[in-house]
């Protein structure tokens, strides 16, 4: 699966994706050690929401909320109503397109470039070669979010529910690292994954 063997006239656009807390950080830390370029779209959000007035302003009319928004209680208002949810995705979404498209084009001369995605596949992002999940079962899912969150169970499995299931999503990408084991384990993943890449 080398790709930098491939005369592409542009980078290769991997979309790296998993359901909450199946370890995709830990994957996206050690391809950026690797030397891989990560465009992370939870960053860009967090960026938008701090420097996009515009933004703001249709969450503040949308969900009843004073400026400045605090995200505590928009969280609570979207997690728990998936319409709240779909609004707040289609105002954010093509937002953070545009600026992963930008990225992109100022990055041309790199060989590979993951955009970290958490909802790939729920947002139906197509522009990439090749999608990648990290993958862990629900329960183990759900042991992580209850040991690192402190949060009541009723909350974490409604976070989970949120996101597409984690097993659709096993069958929808082209490549899966696994993330239901040892640490080690998961070392071994990525290594094998980053070697096919020719990296």
């Amino acid at each position: 699966m080398s790709v930098l063997n491939v005369n592409n006239k542009r980078p290769f656009l991997i979309g790296l994706t998993g359901g909450i807390a199946t370890g995709k950080s830990a994957v996206t830390k050690s391809l950026k050690k690797a030397g891989l370029m990560i465009i992370d779209s939870d960053l860009i959000v967090s960026r938008l929401w701090q420097h996009d007035a515009e933004l703001n302003e249709m969450a503040s009319k949308e969900f009843k909320l004073p400026l400045p928004i605090d995200k505590r209680d928009l969280s609570r208002q979207v997690f728990s109503d998936p319409k709240k949810l779909e609004r707040l995705n289609e105002m954010i979404h093509p937002k953070v397109f545009k600026e992963i498209d930008r990225l992109v084009l100022e990055n041309m001369h790199q060989d590979i470039i993951v955009i970290d995605m958490p909802l790939l596949f729920e947002v139906d992002y197509r522009k990439i070669d090749l999608s990648v999940l990290v993958y862990a079962t629900k329960d183990q899912q759900l042991e992580r979010l209850l040991k690192r969150n402190q949060m009541t169970k009723a909350k974490a499995n409604l976070m989970i529910a949120s996101q597409m299931p984690i097993n659709q999503k096993l069958f929808m990408a082209d490549y899966v690292i696994y993330n239901n084991d040892t640490i080690s384990k998961l070392d071994s993943e990525i290594n094998k994954f980053i070697e096919k890449l020719g990296v």
